[in-house]
């Protein structure tokens, strides 16, 4: 199989709206300028689930993976989803903790990255 060069697919992301300032920010707070930008990604008419991430997590080994899921919940205390306790991920997140969540909202040209370490949160009477 022959190479495959996607490297002329590649968008200018100059333009004079594109360009990221601080200035712009709605707050200097994370997570306040997090639901600020998901909120603009719920209501854009691009994005079909704003709450949809990137989870990527490593084995023990430090193998990595990643793969999509779902938002459920913010708060100070951090970010909720759900998975499976006997998937691949909850293997690899009770080996080892430590992850990092990628938003990406093409439309909007915004990819918020958040790292840390997981907890076990039981959701009862849902």
């Amino acid at each position: 199989m022959a190479f495959l060069t996607v490297s002329e697919m590649r968008k200018p992301y100059r333009g004079v709206k594109d360009t990221f300032d601080f200035d712009d920010l709605v707050s200097k707070e994370p997570l306040e300028q997090f639901y600020a930008w998901f909120e603009e990604a719920k209501n854009s008419e691009g994005i079909m689930e704003a709450n949809a991430m990137a989870l990527a997590t490593a084995s023990r080994d430090g193998t990595p993976s990643v793969r999509m899921v779902l938002m459920k919940g913010i708060d100070k205390r951090g970010i909720v989803f759900y998975t499976n306790f006997l998937s691949q991920k909850a293997k690899e997140l009770t080996e080892n903790p430590k992850c990092s969540l990628m938003f990406y909202w093409e439309p909007l040209m915004k990819v918020v990255r958040i790292e840390g370490s997981v907890e076990l949160f039981l959701m009862l009477n849902q």
